[in-house]
């Protein structure tokens, strides 16, 4: 995130640093190969190269790649003089002045994030729900086929919901099941499915038109996942009807925390549909 314009020469590393706009370690890497300091300042070896003593910086003979390169750096640095001026540094940012909110701007703003994170995040659920549908939008919740790529042995590795001798998957289990989707649609939740996690999210989305269409999404995953865990830790087998109360009682309770201007609508949906 930072580089040099070299004037002295002596707070910037030849091989390591970006000065003048090359990083010559990368740019010449076999020579680099053969580099005795790869740490030396840009002063030290300049001056070294000036007095001809190739021997000083490295390793010799040269394998004739290293060589070739050698003779390209030397045609380089032919052209810079150093001057009796500290070297000037600056940041990716064109500035000085190094700051955290720019460093880590820079660090995530080419990664692409679905909106899916923002509208998780944003949400009015508890953290321990937003926790739990963050690992679901990374897939790191342990379904059974997540356990079986683990090695950890079960007798059995279907869905335990539907009992249609299909493997519990992700994708599956929240929104291909006839448990889940039945789930769904008492709550005029229309079956979408699609072989993407966020294309359905997306569909969902679409199809709610609610403002907190993310906490309903939230707490009906919840629900089931919930079901599912209390048959297979506690050996209870619960209903449409019951997934349904659970997801009602968990809804319930945001009208607490969701802004003053979704409270009525948020409790008129709920009237409606559960």
């Amino acid at each position: 995130m930072a580089s040099v314009t070299i004037m002295d020469g002596y707070t910037s590393f030849f091989w390591s640093d970006i000065w003048n706009g090359r990083l010559f370690s990368s740019q010449f890497p076999e020579l680099f190969s053969f580099a005795k300091d790869k740490h030396i300042s840009v002063q030290t070896f300049i001056s070294m190269l000036a007095i001809e003593e190739p021997d000083e910086l490295f390793h010799l003979p040269l394998s004739t790649q290293a060589y070739g390169q050698f003779q390209q750096l030397n045609s380089i640095i032919a052209n810079i003089t150093l001057q009796a001026r500290n070297d000037v540094w600056s940041y990716i940012w064109n500035s000085n002045i190094f700051t955290s909110s720019k460093a880590y701007l820079n660090l995530i703003s080419t990664r692409q994030v679905h909106s899916a994170f923002k509208w998780l995040w944003k949400s009015s659920c508890q953290a321990k729900r937003k926790f739990f549908f963050w690992l679901l939008l990374q897939d790191r919740l342990s379904t059974r086929d997540i356990l079986k790529w683990r090695n950890m042995e079960l007798q059995c590795y279907d869905c335990v919901l539907c009992h249609l001798c299909t493997e519990e998957r992700l994708m599956h289990l929240f929104f291909s099941c006839p448990f889940s989707m039945s789930c769904k649609n008492t709550l005029g939740l229309a079956p979408m499915i699609f072989d993407d996690l966020f294309q359905t999210l997306s569909a969902f989305k679409l199809h709610l038109q609610q403002p907190f269409f993310m906490e309903i999404i939230i707490y009906i995953c919840w629900a089931i996942w919930s079901a599912r865990n209390d048959n297979i830790f506690r050996g209870l087998q619960h209903s449409i009807a019951s997934c349904k109360a659970s997801f009602r009682r968990e809804l319930t309770q945001i009208k607490f925390r969701v802004s003053n201007n979704l409270k009525t609508p948020l409790a008129q949906w709920i009237e409606h549909y559960v």
